[in-house]
């Protein structure tokens, strides 16, 4: 988080004036002993929030509104930054992912692929993909599908192919569900790109007509709705999403302006 110098500067100020009061007190004998009604403990902790307790059986419908940091620009995810500030939220809905983080093991887990296991010296990745999982137009998420999505990341020189690029060596089809991306050299934590930008995989017709007239489609629990910039993005629920079909009907980002009116 970046602050004005201003309020960079008093912070300083602020922060020597203490540090010279306290070494005042400690000289003088006269540092006073926390009261009864004032705790030592830091009540702020790192971490998730905790998860609540038994909520019951969910209910079906409805539209959950959600007030993200950043209004994604593009569902094309070579479009974006893939980060979760930066819009991305949105294209997780839409795509879903080939791996996604989870922070509580700090492992990747599979999501669109069943498994991602590397060679000897981590410069071949082979990527198997779940069974029967298709795109919201109905057509397979193959190896066919993933290769032409991961080529169209690369040569739209999206936002990570800064860091990929030079290592990128071509992705490669074992069989319908299994492709093996190849790296120049050893890349230990290649898998993080999966639960990124490249993972985001995309429909062939998404790309059909040529990058200009990207269409969303992807295999993520939500489909495209519509758009109303600087409004509204709003998406309806996939029926057939592969992890079952979402509860909501609908998925509404919208977009609150300045850090205080989000706040």
């Amino acid at each position: 988080m970046k602050f004005h110098p201003i309020l960079r500067g008093a912070a300083v100020l602020t922060a020597a004036v203490l540090a010279l009061s306290a070494c005042a007190r400690s000289e003088e004998g006269t540092d006073p002993a926390p009261r009864d009604d004032q705790s030592t403990d830091n009540p702020v902790q790192a971490g998730h929030f905790p998860e609540d307790g038994d909520a019951g059986e969910p209910s079906r419908g409805g539209t959950l509104t959600y007030a993200d940091l950043s209004e994604v620009r593009s569902l094309d995810p070579t479009q974006v930054i893939p980060t979760g500030s930066s819009g991305a939220t949105a294209l997780v809905a839409v795509y879903d992912q080939l791996v996604r983080y989870d922070a509580a093991s700090g492992e990747y887990q599979p999501r669109l692929a069943e498994s991602v296991e590397p060679n000897e010296d981590h410069t071949e990745w082979t990527i198997t993909l779940r069974p029967d999982i298709s795109f919201s137009d109905g057509t397979p998420l193959d190896a066919d599908a993933v290769i032409g999505s991961m080529n169209h990341y690369m040569q739209s020189q999206a936002f990570d192919v800064a860091t990929i690029g030079p290592l990128w060596d071509g992705v490669d089809k074992v069989d319908d569900r299994t492709v093996v991306v190849k790296l120049k050299e050893p890349w230990a934590v290649f898998q993080a790109s999966l639960a990124r930008g490249l993972g985001f995989i995309v429909a062939p017709s998404a790309i059909a007509d040529g990058p200009e007239n990207f269409t969303p489609i992807g295999a993520g629990a939500f489909t495209f709705d519509n758009y109303a910039p600087g409004e509204h993005l709003l998406l309806k629920a996939n029926p057939n999403h592969w992890d079952g079909a979402p509860y909501l009907d609908n998925l509404r980002f919208v977009w609150l302006g300045a850090d205080q009116t989000k706040y």
